[in-house]
């Protein structure tokens, strides 16, 4: 859940820590500063589905993220993605008939997702 937070655009990246494009974390973060208060909510997924790049365990993904990038928003713990074990938030990112916006696969980490509040 999203606790009491009532974001207005949630921001969703799978994420890893020995990958080329870690870097990203920098940029997520300034997002972050930048705009939570305003009602963005950034939530980084690590995940270890591509390339084994997030081998860690969620203790040790918290403590790198902050140590190298001052990361203070959402890290959630490790999930799968794709495949057989994807997790349910994946699982409605992916497919149409769940999100009724489109079909989608997500090709390697950082690979991101954005969900607008709908205005009535």
């Amino acid at each position: 859940t999203l606790g009491a937070t009532k974001p207005k655009v949630v921001l969703v990246v799978n994420t890893a820590s020995k990958c080329g494009f870690t870097r990203q974390y920098e940029e997520l973060q300034a997002l972050h500063k930048k705009y939570g208060e305003k009602g963005l909510l950034i939530a980084g997924f690590p995940c270890n589905q591509f390339g084994g790049q997030e081998p860690g365990t969620s203790s040790d993904i918290q403590t790198f993220c902050k140590k190298n990038y001052g990361v203070t928003f959402l890290i959630t713990e490790k999930i799968d993605v794709k495949g057989k074990n994807q997790h349910p938030l994946y699982q409605w990112l992916t497919d149409k008939d769940l999100n009724g916006i489109e079909n989608t696969t997500v090709k390697w980490n950082f690979h991101n997702s954005i969900f607008m509040e709908q205005q009535s």
